[in-house]
């Protein structure tokens, strides 16, 4: 059997903010590494405050 992406607490945000820097570039001609820099940011801090939340150490 295939392994798959492993889940990370937050990680659903990922695919979210992918799509949302996409449209940022299409609908509004954002700088395609100025948008998705942006999100990649907003991603780190879901995905860390989520494991805050539920009590995970550092970052693997």
């Amino acid at each position: 059997m295939g392994s798959g992406v492993p889940e990370v607490p937050g990680g659903y945000f990922t695919g979210r903010h992918l799509d949302n820097a996409l449209r940022e570039v299409v609908n509004n001609g954002t700088n395609s590494t100025d948008a998705l820099y942006d999100y990649v940011q907003e991603i780190n801090y879901e995905i860390q405050e989520k494991r805050k939340e539920f009590k995970l150490d550092g970052m693997h």
